[in-house]
């Protein structure tokens, strides 16, 4: 992997957990406000479709990391880098909130205490299924994308994999490592331009947002080649930016219980509860978080590294 898309990966990282938390920014109902264009933008679009993305890089990623380890030792190490993490942040939001079964801690048959950490769940049953994914994207590349767009388009969730989308997005990204594609000279324009008209689409028809089939066939696909495309640009420009990422995963895992507290401080601050300032907050808080995480992680020691796996 040459230098810019290492870099590129690890910016995307960064953009995407940012993005994404957007979702879970759940005080946005303040009476009198009307942001449902903003909301559709930044939450729908952005925040919902940056999970896509995030699958792709892990399947790519997944196939030289099995590559390169017998199954037990890689298995073993995704466990530890994503189920032990899962597991302590969904235990610590059980103390804060309380108890109401094992689904909480592990996400085993429903989403867990901390809705977000689910995706960490699933990631780690793609990660154990790769070496039948990378059998298949040898010997049966249009079977293994047929099949995962079947389950896709067709919303099929099951115990496996909770939600579909991770499961083809990351048989996207398998494919990818085997049968790399080519992309057409200025596609990078082309695919800021495609997301950028997507989210004026969006801002002037936010209804768009509740058809599974566009949100499926267009929306994250647009979201995902679009991000990827401002990640490539970053990482040739500003490569210092791929520093941030060492910060994403804590502020991934940490980031619900922060915005809980944020919008609980927030209620009791009336004279900051007009439109205008509750729209800044909102915008603001997801970066203020992250740059909370920068300030004080390196401080954490052994600690840190421990609750992030």
């Amino acid at each position: 992997m040459d230098r810019v898309t290492s870099d590129a990966i690890r910016i995307t990282r960064v953009l995407c957990i940012l993005c994404m938390s957007y979702v879970h920014l759940h005080f946005f109902d303040l009476p009198g406000t009307d942001f449902t264009a903003i909301r559709a933008i930044v939450v729908d679009t952005l925040g919902r479709s940056s999970v896509p993305l995030l699958s792709v890089i892990s399947g790519f990623l997944m196939v030289g990391f099995f590559s390169k380890r017998d199954y037990r030792e890689a298995a073993t190490q995704r466990a530890r880098a994503l189920i032990v993490p899962m597991i302590i942040w969904n235990s610590i939001a059980v103390m804060l909130w309380g108890w109401s079964g094992l689904n909480d801690i592990l996400g085993l048959t429903e989403t867990s205490k901390l809705i977000y950490l689910t995706f960490l769940r699933d990631l780690f049953v793609m990660s154990l299924m790769t070496p039948l994914l990378l059998f298949l994207a040898r010997k049966l590349p249009a079977l293994l994308f047929a099949g995962a767009a079947v389950v896709y388009v067709a919303d099929i969730s099951s115990i496996l994999v909770l939600r579909p989308q991770i499961l083809f997005f990351y048989c996207m990204g398998v494919l990818i490592a085997v049968n790399p594609i080519k992309m057409p000279a200025g596609w990078k324009v082309f695919a800021i331009a495609a997301l950028a008209a997507l989210c004026i689409l969006i801002a002037s028809f936010p209804q768009l947002t509740l058809n599974d089939y566009f949100d499926n066939l267009i929306r994250r696909p647009v979201t995902s080649l679009g991000f990827w495309a401002i990640a490539l640009i970053l990482a040739e420009r500003a490569a210092r930016l791929s520093n941030l990422d060492r910060f994403a995963f804590p502020f991934f895992l940490s980031h619900g219980i922060m915005f809980y507290y944020v919008g609980a401080l927030y209620a009791d601050v009336e004279f900051l509860q007009f439109p205008a300032a509750y729209l800044v907050i909102w915008l603001c808080v997801p970066i203020l978080c992250f740059a909370f995480i920068m300030g004080i992680w390196n401080r954490t020691g052994r600690f840190g590294k421990l609750i992030t796996g």
